[in-house]
């Protein structure tokens, strides 16, 4: 189940039978082959929310708060790589740790980016 509520339809996802953040995410880190970290510089991130990584590649992205500062400080064409052909966990720090940032449309923003520049370069 999505945090917030079940998925739509729509998805062709298989929806998992706990509402648990810490089963789900373990379920979905198990699934992956790499995990995608990305958390905002300003946002205080509680880690205990993160399955152990030890097992698994892994990248932590600090994001800033705009897009442009993003694609100015990451190397977008490295992580393309880094991801291409993988299965990805991505998480990172839910809304209530927010520190007044909207972590949901920073990350969005730049997953579009990211996805985006994905598929151009397949």
């Amino acid at each position: 189940m999505a945090e917030d509520g079940p998925l739509s339809t729509k998805y062709t996802l298989r929806e998992l039978d706990t509402d648990n953040y810490l089963e789900r995410n373990q379920e979905n880190f198990t699934l992956a082959n790499k995990t995608l970290i990305l958390t905002v510089s300003t946002i205080k991130f509680d880690t205990n929310t993160i399955p152990n990584l030890e097992e698994k590649e892994y990248k932590i992205i600090i994001l800033k708060e705009t897009l442009n500062d993003n694609i100015n400080h990451i190397d977008i064409n490295s992580l393309i790589e880094w991801i291409k052909n993988d299965k990805i966990f991505i998480t990172g720090p839910k809304q209530n740790n927010n520190n007044h940032v909207n972590i949901y449309d920073v990350v969005h923003e730049f997953l579009f980016y990211l996805f985006n520049e994905l598929y151009r370069n397949i």
